[in-house]
């Protein structure tokens, strides 16, 4: 293969060199030279196509498997972040429904244990508290869903990032 692109190479300096000089019998070889050469190459072409053409399928075949490998990675960011925006929404939102009911179930306690609270007060009150600890525990298990574990992590608030 080098030697077609020297021999090319010769047969266009030797055009250029007749031009003033002219050495016409070796401007002829050069061409013959380069002739059999392009044959050969052209041979050497014509036997590897096959090869070729698969080099060039099996390129193609890989470049589709990488977008579509491409496409699948994005979507499975994408599924990951609405997973995580989900779980901060479902801490707030259980946050937010558990403090008001920890509130209402200590008014219930307190109604319960009162002086002077009528026996209805107090099972009435109890039968609320029971189901304000229900919800809560519904609560909790939700926010335990989301938490990647059951341990507290300690985070240093000057080295956190503000938003």
């Amino acid at each position: 293969m080098r030697c077609f692109i020297v021999a090319c190479g010769s047969t266009h300096l030797l055009e250029v060199i007749t031009t003033w000089s002219p050495i016409f019998w070796v401007d002829a070889a050069t061409n013959i030279v380069t002739a059999v050469l392009s044959a050969w190459v052209a041979v050497m072409l014509i036997r590897r196509a096959t090869t070729i053409g698969f080099a060039i399928n099996d390129y193609a075949d890989r470049l589709a498997n990488a977008e579509l490998e491409k496409r699948q990675m994005q979507e499975s960011l994408l599924a990951a972040q609405r997973l995580e925006d989900w779980s901060r929404m479902s801490t707030v939102l259980a946050h937010e429904i558990n403090n008001p009911l920890e509130a209402i179930q200590n008014m219930l306690y307190l109604m319960r244990t009162a002086e002077g609270a009528s026996s209805e007060v107090v099972e009435l009150a109890q039968a609320a508290e029971d189901e304000t600890a229900r919800v809560i525990n519904i609560s909790r298990s939700t926010l335990s869903f989301f938490r990647q574990s059951a341990e507290a992590e300690a985070v240093d608030l000057a080295e956190a990032p503000s938003r």
